[in-house]
């Protein structure tokens, strides 16, 4: 599995973004956790049937994409064939070479103007006296301007960000001597200016320096890989410089698959009791046995085996079970 995310192709910083009524519809990307896990979808790979995949709700475990009659929208997980085959879907690339995306591609240049339009300089002017440059540029269409938040060609209605409003300059009075007329004007520099929670505009020898705090991190900003172990975490708190870790976790799979804490895999094949933790103070354990289903009737695995039941052994007797987490 995987998390993904659904971008209109014909509005950029557009998502599919999922209400707790259960209706989809289109909004426009929001910096805070609550939007993202909103538009947040896990995919699941070859599920029930190969070939077909299907999505669950980050935000709402346990909540399908289901699609009925010409309508999409989520609904909770039920054990039936109908079900389940209404919340498969077949997931496919265009069908023609071209892109209707509005790509923002970049451009290496050994010499050129560092000035191109974005969402905080819509028309290019606060670097026009910046010396020219080598490096990579975004060249993005005439008609759309480069969104510093999403590093995408957006329409400029549908900027994240205000454009960066540079604090006024203080003029001093006019100075008259008597031998000629002339005008002393002293510029107050804007030392600082703040774009975001993690880039902002120090003034260095009359010119405005960009500086990002992500590159200057120590850790590595992608999540890890954490394979069967689930989803990385981040474990500091910092979305500049993120720290991230793999969950240790002991998980137990419809299919009669234990996941245990080191991230292998196990299959059972057995009707028995299986110890799956054994600590000084706690025992877990589960009972799998045979299942019964028609030919009809979709199963989650080829063993006919079912998990039967959860025994958690606690010395003192009292086991907190967070509901909210174990869906």
């Amino acid at each position: 599995s995987s998390l993904v995310s659904f971008e209109a192709a014909d509005r950029p910083n557009y998502f599919l973004h999922a209400e707790r009524s259960g209706y989809l519809r289109l909004r426009k990307w929001e910096n805070n956790r609550e939007f993202c896990d909103a538009a947040t979808f896990i995919l699941h790979r070859d599920t029930w049937i190969t070939g077909f995949d299907s999505l669950e709700s980050f935000k709402w475990p346990g909540f399908f994409l289901h699609y009925i009659l010409y309508k999409l929208q989520l609904l909770k997980y039920n054990h039936s064939s109908h079900y389940r085959r209404a919340t498969l879907f077949k997931l496919a690339g265009s069908s023609t070479g071209d892109s209707i995306i509005p790509q923002c591609q970049w451009r290496y240049e050994s010499c050129t103007s560092p000035c191109f339009r974005t969402c905080s300089d819509p028309a290019a002017q606060s670097c026009v006296t910046t010396l020219k440059v080598e490096g990579c540029l975004p060249q993005c269409p005439a008609h759309m301007v480069m969104d510093e938040m999403t590093q995408r060609c957006v329409y400029l209605e549908d900027c994240n960000m205000a454009p960066v409003k540079l604090p006024e300059l203080n003029v001093t009075p006019t100075a008259v001597t008597s031998s000629t007329l002339a005008t002393v004007t002293l510029f107050k520099p804007p030392y600082s200016v703040v774009v975001d929670e993690c880039t902002k505009l120090i003034c260095v020898n009359s010119q405005l320096v960009l500086f990002n705090k992500s590159q200057s991190c120590p850790y590595d900003s992608s999540p890890p890989n954490c394979g069967l172990l689930g989803f990385a975490v981040l474990v500091n708190g910092d979305k500049c410089c993120p720290k991230w870790n793999c969950p240790c976790r002991c998980s137990v799979f419809p299919d009669i698959n234990v996941v245990t804490f080191d991230g292998n895999s196990v299959a059972l094949y057995k009707a028995a009791a299986y110890v799956v933790t054994q600590l000084m103070n706690e025992t877990i354990t589960i009972f799998v046995q045979e299942c019964h289903s028609s030919d009809s009737t979709l199963v989650w695995n080829f063993t006919h085996l079912c998990l039967a039941v959860l025994n958690i052994t606690h010395d003192s007797n009292q086991v907190l079970i967070n509901r909210l987490q174990r869906q």
